[in-house]
């Protein structure tokens, strides 16, 4: 049975978070971090600035290169797009207002599963 665009995007982040949970090397509290601030961030300050900060973060923060992989692979497979990389900032308003989004839409399952799986 077909799943809906929701359901295919729970489905991965709950993946995702499990993915987290496994992994002893990574601090799953900063992934938690990550996965509660995001959202807020690009709703405070947008899309590109949040992003930009949370790459920089990622030189420095292996929970913070988790969690923007998994935003980048969810938003470029499922929309076939390359809409989260170093371009993002060049696109137009109405690509950027989709593209943040959808984002949010999975940041926010992101949140749920890292809020209740990881301790």
């Amino acid at each position: 049975m077909p799943k809906t665009r929701e359901q295919r995007r729970a489905l991965d982040a709950w993946e995702q978070v499990q993915t987290v949970k496994a992994n002893p090397k990574l601090a799953n509290d900063d992934y938690k971090s990550w996965a509660r601030s995001f959202p807020t961030m690009v709703l405070m300050d947008g899309l590109p600035q949040a992003l930009a900060f949370l790459a920089e973060r990622a030189g420095k923060d292996d929970a913070a290169k988790a969690y923007l992989r998994h935003l980048q692979r969810w938003v470029t497979e499922e929309e076939n797009r390359s809409m989260l990389t170093k371009d993002y900032a060049l696109k137009d308003s109405a690509a950027l207002r989709d593209c943040t989004a959808k984002t949010l839409a999975y940041a926010q399952w992101l949140k749920r599963f890292a809020s209740a799986e990881l301790q």
